[in-house]
């Protein structure tokens, strides 16, 4: 229809076009799209009506109206925050002529409904008669809506119940795609999966997962293994890495302690915090830690983080090298990864911690905190002359192309609010210890996790104390929004 309007969904990493939304009844001169707002899956979007989307599907959840001005409910501004909006009506009548108004939509829906993918007692396929679902620890949910698990099984074909499947779902259909007791992709005649762990889905249709094996020739050297998709080897302990031959030989992974995936990545970009083999290839306690970058098929594009190099650090001129990393590693949907771990004086001295982001596809490293540093405390502060200093760093991640830190800190002349998260270059902790929230009497007690998630927020499960916080309601999940700093 002419001038029926529609709203187009993008992918900002890759540019890729995922949906085209529409009106679900288009007339022309609905000019859909004039104003629109999107948070998370849902998109506020006016046209003759004022649409709330479920961008997933691009179907109606609701159209929002007012009671005392239905006929002429036509923003020309919407905001959309979670399950709250704002509409902006220039022309509204009610005090005077135009003389405009915002409405305020709070819930703008109830619980949405739940789809059941599967659950406990249905059979996992033809593919494994006799062998049903028993438990699901940690499903990860892809962007593209799909998700990947690994399941703990009961039944005949379950193997006295300790077997393990690594499944995913296509629609809301399930693949059910190796068990334990298979034979593992690509590693050996006899060779079967013993045990899986629960998978990272970070891109559309492609998830990361460590397994376990066993058969001839499997030791405990050489029995841990990350593969990608439906059995891509990226990497495995007891395989030489030619990446990191130093000059005596490749050496061998011992372990793998953590994995990320990047999102949204093209090239299945794979972060790994190994521990190498000592008295392989020379390796030694000094140099046998370190994180690795890998695509998903095996092919290792990054390695320069490793213990005994000496990083390029932007503006900082020294020849300070990697000590013991801590086995950490995260990702985002940016070009940078971030690590922590010891760096060991030029020169000599005691080893201090420190935290950076690193390039994917270059050397270069950004500090983001260091032990002994002075860590910002902005606004914080309780005195224009107080200082801090960071004292320890509890661990990393990455916020699009910024590092950021949970750490504790050493403030002159008081003990409280001395933990917290700083992110790379801003000049205010995100969260200090401390903190009292809406809920007045209710404090901040302990950060527990972190996940970053999109537009530079963070998802913080943390602890709480104050007068009306007891054992049965001292946890709680929050979203710290960047807007707030």
């Amino acid at each position: 229809y002419h001038e029926d309007g529609a709203a187009y969904l993008y992918d900002v990493g890759t540019g890729s076009l995922i949906r085209k939304l529409t009106a679900p009844n288009p007339v022309g001169g609905d000019h859909f799209g004039s104003a629109l707002a999107l948070s998370g899956n849902l998109a506020l979007i006016v046209g003759s009506k004022t649409y709330l989307i479920d961008v997933q599907t691009g179907d109606v959840i609701r159209e929002l109206s007012v009671a005392d001005n239905t006929s002429s409910f036509f923003p020309r501004s919407v905001s959309l925050s979670g399950n709250l909006a704002v509409a902006g009506i220039t022309t509204d009548d009610d005090l005077d002529t135009e003389s405009g108004a915002a409405y305020f939509f709070r819930p703008l829906a109830g619980p949405l409904p739940l789809t059941t993918i599967t659950q406990r007692g249905d059979s996992i396929g033809t593919k494994y008669p006799d062998t049903e679902f028993r438990d699901f620890p940690m499903p990860a949910i892809g962007p593209d809506g799909d998700l990947s698990f690994c399941a703990t099984l009961s039944g005949p074909g379950s193997g006295g119940g300790r077997d393990k499947v690594m499944a995913s779902t296509l629609s809301n259909s399930i693949l059910s795609s190796r068990k334990s007791r298979d034979l593992a992709p690509g590693v050996g005649v006899g060779v079967v999966i013993q045990s899986f762990r629960p998978p990272i889905r970070n891109n559309p249709g492609v998830s990361t997962y460590e397994m376990t094996l066993r058969g001839p020739g499997i030791t405990p050297f050489n029995r841990q293994a990350i593969f990608s998709g439906f059995g891509t080897q990226v990497l495995r302990t007891g395989i030489p890495i030619p990446s990191l031959d130093a000059g005596n030989g490749a050496p061998e992974a011992l372990t793998f302690s953590e994995m990320t995936q990047k999102p949204n990545d093209a090239n299945g970009l794979v972060g790994i915090a190994y521990r190498l083999r000592p008295k392989v290839a020379g390796v030694t306690a000094t140099d046998d830690s370190g994180i690795i970058l890998a695509v998903n098929n095996g092919t290792v594009s990054r390695f320069d983080a490793r213990e005994g190099n000496v990083p390029t650090i932007q503006g900082i001129i020294n020849l300070d090298a990697y000590g013991q990393f801590f086995g950490r590693v995260a990702q985002h949907d940016q070009n940078y990864y971030a690590h922590s771990g010891y760096m060991i004086p030029d020169g000599g001295g005691t080893p201090v911690q420190q935290c950076f982001s690193h390039q994917d596809f270059g050397a270069t490293n950004y500090n983001v905190a260091r032990q002994g540093a002075a860590a910002p405390l902005g606004s914080y502060r309780f005195s224009p002359e107080e200082t801090a200093s960071f004292r320890s760093l509890l661990g990393e991640g990455m916020v699009g192309s910024f590092g950021f830190v949970r750490a504790r800190i050493s403030r002159s002349g008081r003990s409280s609010g001395n933990e917290g998260i700083w992110r790379e270059g801003q000049t205010i902790p995100r969260i200090l210890k401390g903190e009292e929230f809406d809920a007045p009497g209710t404090f901040l007690q302990r950060i527990l996790r972190v996940w970053p998630v999109g537009d530079d927020h963070l998802i913080l499960l943390i602890k709480l104390s104050g007068p009306a916080v007891n054992s049965r309601n001292d946890c709680a999940l929050a979203m710290l929004e960047a807007v707030d700093f």
